[in-house]
């Protein structure tokens, strides 16, 4: 099989701590780099969990003080901004965020901006270039999706208000890599079927994405194959219907989402998120909806445009896309357009049988959609979409 180059750069957490009940350790992490933390987290589960009082009782005994956020829902720029800036004056020395994708990027954001000045949006919009200086980082998620545990950005809102148009884009420097990953795949058990059928979906996508973007690299293509195995046999449909509790099936769906963090900040996506940052900054459709909804059906356009095409492009994104249907369907590989075929009816499949809900669902009108494919990223798909293109999608 094709790969892109033999020469990359791939950044990595410095520390990756891994396995059922891992979180044992986390007092001892956090009291090995700092004695006055900043926790962030979901505004539910934590709260109602033994680990949150064990946790705290842990660091009472070091001598470890320690403030706490709640994140509720996307985070907002707004909200980095009045953390930054308030526990910038505590002299906080070590950021911790336990809970899903958009607790760990608040964290991942705060820690980012407390030694800096300004707003947020000013590095995001290019105003100002992060200098990469942070507060040293932990990230727990309890959520087996967006990877954040392992990218080099922070996914962040501004809502459209005051005549400024609302956005979803990232804060993003090559040492905002979390210092710690610390993942525990018993946080996951008690995440609800829909939450994580939706995670679940936007680390495939991440996988598929980087595994078939024009920027992978050997590395980033390892990382990316072997999540899709994990992901092989059902394994997402399983953990959230008649084996939730199932710690292996829990384990490799969390190590799958790592290495969709870790493939797709080396790498780049493509066109399921190129729409997706435009439709969720627009719209309040949550992001794992988004990219489960449209998984399918960009990646059968894509297919379909690769086969319309006869340079080595497009015979290295078919043989990527052959590969990736071999490995979610189990069967042995042989002809690629078979693989392709296979790709495209596994996740058709995989999303009727989760109910995920349609685009079409959200009820966006005409302009609507003609706004988003207006404003739709290509980044790094494996064929170069336009206008009329994502129009094309969106309308299917």
């Amino acid at each position: 099989m094709a790969v892109n180059s033999t020469s990359y750069d791939y950044f990595f957490n410095p520390r990756v701590v891994f396995g059922p009940g891992s979180t044992a350790k986390l007092p001892e992490i956090i009291a090995g780099m700092g004695d006055n933390i900043l926790i962030l987290t979901g505004v539910s589960s934590f709260k109602k969990s033994v680990l949150r009082d064990n946790l705290y009782k842990d660091l009472e005994k070091r001598s470890v003080k320690y403030f706490e956020i709640e994140v509720g829902g996307e985070p907002t720029t707004s909200i980095v901004d009045e953390s930054a800036d308030y526990y910038r004056k505590r002299i906080v020395n070590t950021v911790v965020s336990i809970g899903g994708g958009s607790v760990l990027d608040a964290g991942k954001a705060v820690s980012g901006m407390i030694p800096q000045q300004g707003s947020v949006v000013d590095y995001i919009e290019g105003a100002k270039r992060h200098n990469g200086v942070k507060v040293p980082f932990i990230a727990v998620p309890t959520t087996s999706g967006t990877g954040s545990e392992a990218t080099k950005n922070a996914v962040l809102t501004r809502p459209a208000a005051n005549g400024l148009e609302g956005f979803k884009k990232s804060l993003r420097h090559d040492n905002l890599v979390p210092d710690v990953a610390l993942i525990d795949p018993l946080l996951t058990i008690e995440c609800p079927p829909e939450i994580t059928a939706a995670c679940g979906m936007d680390a495939l996508t991440q996988l598929i994405e980087s595994f078939v973007s024009a920027e992978s690299s050997f590395l980033s293509d390892a990382f990316a194959l072997k999540g899709l195995e994990l992901h092989a046999g059902k394994a997402l449909f399983q953990a959230c219907t008649d084996r939730p509790d199932d710690i292996n099936i829990r384990s490799g769906l969390a190590y799958a989402a790592y290495l969709s963090g870790s493939s797709l900040a080396n790498a780049g996506l493509g066109a399921v998120h190129g729409l997706a940052g435009i439709i969720g900054g627009a719209f309040e459709i949550p992001h794992g909806t988004i990219c489960a909804s449209l998984l399918s059906k960009v990646t059968e356009y894509n297919i379909g445009k690769l086969f319309s095409g006869s340079d080595h492009a497009s015979s290295r994104g078919l043989e990527k896309y052959s590969a990736a249907g071999f490995t979610l369907s189990g069967r042995t590989p042989s002809d690629i357009k078979t693989g392709c075929l296979l790709l495209i009816n596994y996740l058709n499949e995989l999303t009727s049988s989760l109910n995920i809900p349609e685009i079409s669902d959200f009820r966006l009108k005409k302009n609507d959609i003609e706004f988003i494919a207006g404003k739709a990223e290509n980044k790094n798909n494996p064929v170069r979409l336009g206008r009329d293109d994502f129009l094309k999608i969106l309308s299917a």
